[in-house]
C-alpha cells in the first residue's frame, strides 16, 4: 500500500512539473493557500477567476483544467455558490473529460443535484456516467449503490430521443427534452469517447442544440467531433459549422476567422470551401453592406 501511495505521489509531482511554470500558476498556488486559510467569498472568487483565466489561456491542457474546475466547484459549494459550482463541474466534465479529476467531478455533480437541488433523476445521470465511464474508480461503487435506475446512458438517450418531438411531423421539438438530450449527448461523448455512438451523438447534438438556440453547446459538440474524431465523415462539416456558429450566433469573429482559415487549409476541396472563403472575405461586414456589394456585383455581370 505504501508503495502505491508513493508511486501515485510521484505521478502527481511529475504531472505538476510538466504543467506550465508560469506566473499564473504561481498566482493560483498562492490564492489556493489563501482560500484554504481564509475561505472568504472574496478569496474564493479571486481563485475561481484565476482558474478560469488558466483555462482560457491553456485550452489544450485538459488534465489541469479538469482539476481546476473541480477545485473551483468544491470551493464554491463551501461558499454556498451552488450554481457557480454546477457551471464549473459541467465545464470540467464536458470540456476536459480526459482529466483524472473527471470521476470526482461526476460524483460531486451527482451529490449536488441529489442533496442541494433535490433532483434525484438528474443525479442519477451522473451516477450512471461514473459507473459506465470509470467502473474501477473508487467512487463508482458508491455511485452504483445510489442509482435509482439501472438504465444505461444509451437507453436513457433513446427514451428521450424517441419522445422529443411535439407533433407527428417531427418538426417541432420539446425545448425541455431537447436540453436534456443535449446534456446527455455531451455527457456520453465526454466520458465514453471510444463508444461507436459518440461521434453520431455529437453531430445530433449540433442539430438539436441549434434548434433550441443552445449555440454554445452546438459549437462545443462540433469542435469535439472534429478534434476527437478527425476521420469521421462528418468531421469537415462539423468544423465549418463551428466557424458558422462562432461568426453568426456567438459573435466571436476572431474565433470564426481562425476556424474558417483552418477549414480552408485542411479541406480546400470540400463542398463548403466556397462558403468558408466567402465568409472569410466578408467577416464582420453588416448585412446591408454585404447585400449592396452583391447587388453591384450582379449588375456588373
Amino acid at each position: 500500500m505504501k508503495k502505491i501511495i508513493f508511486l501515485s505521489s510521484c505521478i502527481i509531482l511529475l504531472m505538476a512539473s510538466c504543467q506550465s511554470d508560469s506566473g499564473l500558476v504561481s498566482e493560483i498556488t498562492k490564492l489556493e493557500k489563501a482560500a484554504d486559510a481564509s475561505p472568504s467569498l472574496e478569496n474564493i472568487n479571486q481563485l475561481v477567476s484565476k482558474y478560469q483565466q488558466y483555462a482560457k489561456e491553456n485550452p489544450e491542457d485538459a488534465e489541469w483544467n479538469g482539476r481546476y474546475m473541480y477545485r473551483a466547484a468544491s470551493k464554491q459549494l463551501k461558499a454556498n455558490n451552488i450554481r457557480g459550482a454546477i457551471q464549473n463541474l459541467t465545464e470540467g466534465i464536458k470540456q476536459y473529460g480526459s482529466s483524472t479529476a473527471t470521476p470526482n467531478s461526476l460524483y460531486l455533480m451527482a451529490e449536488t443535484y441529489a442533496t442541494k437541488f433535490r433532483q434525484p433523476d438528474q443525479a442519477d445521470l451522473y451516477y450512471q456516467g461514473l459507473v459506465e465511464g470509470f467502473p474501477s474508480n473508487e467512487y463508482a461503487a458508491k455511485a452504483k449503490d445510489k442509482l435509482r435506475s439501472q438504465s444505461s446512458l444509451g437507453d436513457r438517450i433513446n427514451v428521450i430521443k424517441n419522445d422529443i418531438y411535439m407533433d407527428s411531423t417531427q418538426t417541432r421539438v420539446n425545448p425541455n427534452k431537447a436540453r436534456k438530450l443535449v446534456d446527455l449527448y455531451l455527457l456520453h461523448a465526454s466520458i465514453l469517447p471510444d463508444s461507436p455512438n459518440s461521434p453520431a451523438y455529437l453531430y445530433d447534438t449540433y442539430e438539436i442544440a441549434n434548434s433550441v438556440r443552445m449555440y454554445r453547446e452546438a459549437a462545443t459538440a462540433c469542435e469535439k467531433l472534429y478534434t476527437d474524431y478527425p476521420n469521421h465523415e462528418k468531421a469537415p462539416t462539423a468544423l465549418f459549422l463551428t466557424g458558422y456558429l462562432y461568426e453568426n450566433e456567438l459573435k466571436n469573429l476572431d474565433k470564426a476567422k481562425s476556424i474558417y482559415t483552418t477549414f480552408l487549409e485542411k479541406h480546400p476541396n470540400n463542398e463548403f470551401a466556397k462558403s468558408a472563403q466567402f465568409a472569410l472575405d466578408n467577416l464582420g461586414k453588416p448585412a446591408d453592406q454585404l447585400l449592396e456589394e452583391l447587388r453591384k456585383q450582379n449588375e456588373g455581370k
